[in-house]
């Protein structure tokens, strides 16, 4: 999967796959935000409200503290 590649949707703070998407939501909506697959996510993976399926393509945020 390449950076720009998506399979979800963030939609009015819950995640829908692409296929889960509301009928009455219009793909230009401005509230439909893509969820890139070279996104930071600090857990793995986000579920879709509707069908339960786990999206983990996104790259996991790492915690980096040896700087301190």
């Amino acid at each position: 999967m390449k950076d720009f590649d998506y399979d979800a949707y963030y939609y009015n703070g819950e995640v829908y796959c692409v296929e889960c998407i509301p009928d009455e939501v219009a793909l230009s909506d401005e509230d439909l935000w893509p969820i890139f697959a070279g996104s930071e996510a600090p857990y793995p993976g986000e579920v879709c409200c509707v069908c339960g399926t786990l999206h983990s393509y996104m790259q996991l945020i790492k915690d980096d503290y040896s700087y301190r």
